[in-house]
């Protein structure tokens, strides 16, 4: 990569803050425009109050119209979790924060109960609930279930016909229709935490299809994965993505803890490109520019798995 390119993507990566729950609470208003002409689009601006080097900072995040509902993040995350322990499901949470104006959260249900081993293997996935957030409109709220692997501490996609078919995703514009989905997520957990075992069978059979699928040609596999979800590929003399995802899917094929006897499968190779996407040392896209080609992986890998069928 150029100095520049390095330079650009060290730059996303400070502004994309890890951080605690409280440091997302600062306040944040509408105010009506008062000090030059806007038209009725731009008539309020929103500014928030992050602490910054100790203190209170005001901080204009947005410029929007008077229907513009603003729902400030101490009424949408400490209410999730408050709902999570209200059914005594454990969980950990990962909080980032970029510009103080996107927030994002995955919450891990670390619950045994809920937790489930990729077939053959000791490779363990945990139900996690993603939920985004901003006070600039370039982040669509949303609450999603996804999964989380334990062996790289990597989130996973659901595709979309188990979402639809177990209600699991929530997206709607900024509104006060966010209110509302709270009260929907209540439901989504309560029917989680009384038919968990339904819901992760069915979800994680799609895992198990991918670990069932050994392509002939490791290469022509990813790079087939790569070119459906238009990521482009860097080659260059300080980095290689072929050799990199080609690496991790070796280096976990290997791994004895996780027992896959060095058999490179497809669920191997997609979480090897989901590591790839998510690695903001390696990837300078937003988030839910990454979430997207991640799906497209995950979507196409999983119509265009090889089963193969052991000779009787």
């Amino acid at each position: 990569m150029s100095n520049l390119k390095q330079k650009n993507m060290k730059a996303k990566t400070l502004n994309q803050q890890h951080l605690t729950l409280q440091q997302m609470l600062f306040p944040v208003e509408k105010v009506k425009n008062t000090d030059y002409n806007c038209n009725s689009d731009y008539s309020h601006d929103i500014f928030a109050y992050p602490i910054i080097k100790g203190e209170p900072t005001k901080t204009r995040v947005n410029a929007c119209s008077d229907r513009y509902e603003l729902i400030p993040n101490a009424q949408i995350f400490p209410v999730i979790e408050q709902i999570f322990r209200g059914h005594n499901i454990d969980f950990n949470v990962n909080y980032q924060m970029t510009n103080n104006a996107r927030f994002y959260a995955d919450y891990v249900i670390d619950d045994p109960r809920y937790a489930y081993n990729i077939k053959g293997s000791t490779d363990t996935v945990k139900p996690m609930l993603k939920v985004k957030h901003s006070y600039n409109g370039l982040t669509k709220y949303g609450i999603v279930f996804g999964y989380y692997r334990m062996a790289c501490t990597n989130g996973m996609t659901i595709p979309i016909k188990e979402m639809n078919e177990f209600n699991l995703a929530i997206v709607g514009k900024h509104t006060i229709n966010i209110q509302r989905s709270l009260q929907r997520l209540t439901q989504i957990i309560t029917m989680f935490a009384n038919d968990a075992s339904n819901v992760c069978n069915n979800i994680t059979q799609n895992y198990d299809l991918l670990a069932s699928s050994v392509p002939a040609n490791v290469t022509d596999r990813i790079n087939e994965a790569l070119k459906i979800a238009g990521i482009t590929a860097i080659d260059n003399n300080k980095f290689n993505t072929l050799n990199y995802i080609i690496n991790k899917a070796n280096a976990d094929s290997n791994d004895v803890n996780l027992r896959w006897n060095g058999s490179v499968n497809d669920w191997l190779i997609y979480n090897a490109i989901n590591s790839y996407l998510f690695d903001s040392t390696l990837n300078d896209a937003s988030t839910e520019k990454r979430e997207d080609k991640d799906s497209k992986v995950f979507e196409h890998m999983l119509k265009t798995v090889k089963v193969t069928v052991p000779a009787i």
